[in-house]
């Protein structure tokens, strides 16, 4: 069974390098609107005035989103350490942790064999090799992986729950993860055009735009048709780059 991995590489950007890029993007672009609206009140020199106002603070809005937001992981990935360690101790109760453990790839038998387990494995520093999973009773689970190839249950958690002991009861058993890999895997096999996120991105920037010149003018103000084709330019613009920078399946 194929497994999942959403923080893919491609040409050197992330999908969240690229999440952050698209962040930006929104916010510059509701700055902008938002800019406008405001600066409309004094006329075309304060439409200008306030859609480069705007198109600055949304940019420096989305920044701190992000700086805020890093600030904030880094000690939550600590109390997630702590909390529910992973890996998490071996049976020896000498291992813990990432330092502890490298990673090693499952014996494509076993693979075959266990449904639901995991291609990547972790080995302690005693030698035991021990594997997650993600479907098939695996899901939040951690078994040893037996030199005969053979599985023993070991450990198995809740959402939010610590490692507790595992009695191995519902392993094998398919379950309603099944439907979302399932979901998943034709998914992976959608290949988009490229062009349909510029053209995408066209539409929402360029109808958002005429939207709010309707709302506030109605197009009878000569310079909303023009915001609204800036605004279009602009989803092209970003929809462009995102083509250019993102994951494989929009090439």
């Amino acid at each position: 069974m194929k497994t999942h991995n959403h923080i893919s590489r491609t040409k050197g950007v992330t999908n969240l390098e690229l999440l952050v890029f698209v962040l930006i993007a929104v916010c510059a672009w509701a700055g902008v609107v938002h800019g406008i609206k405001i600066g409309a009140s004094y006329g075309t020199p304060g439409k200008w005035i306030g859609g480069i106002a705007g198109l600055i603070t949304g940019v420096v809005a989305a920044g701190v989103y992000v700086f805020v937001a890093a600030l904030i992981n880094e000690p939550f990935d600590r109390f997630w350490r702590w909390w529910r360690p992973y890996p998490p101790m071996c049976e020896n109760g000498k291992c813990e942790g990432l330092r502890a453990n490298e990673t090693c790839k499952i014996p494509e038998d076993i693979i075959q064999k266990i449904k639901g387990i995991s291609w990547l494995g972790w080995r302690c520093k005693c030698g035991n090799l021990c594997a997650g999973g993600f479907g098939y009773g695996m899901r939040n689970r951690w078994v040893r992986v037996l030199a005969n190839g053979e599985i023993r249950p070991y450990l198995k958690h809740r959402s939010f729950g610590r490692w507790i002991p595992d009695d191995g009861v519902g392993i094998g058993v398919p379950g309603k993860n099944e439907k979302i890999e399932k979901a998943l895997d034709n998914l992976d096999r959608v290949k988009l055009p490229g062009w349909v996120m510029a053209c995408l991105l066209t539409v929402i920037f360029g109808s958002v735009a005429a939207i709010t010149v309707w709302n506030n003018s109605g197009f009878s103000n000569p310079i909303g048709p023009w915001f609204v084709v800036a605004c279009s330019a602009m989803g092209l613009v970003f929809g462009s780059v995102a083509w250019w920078l993102g994951p494989s399946k929009f090439h």
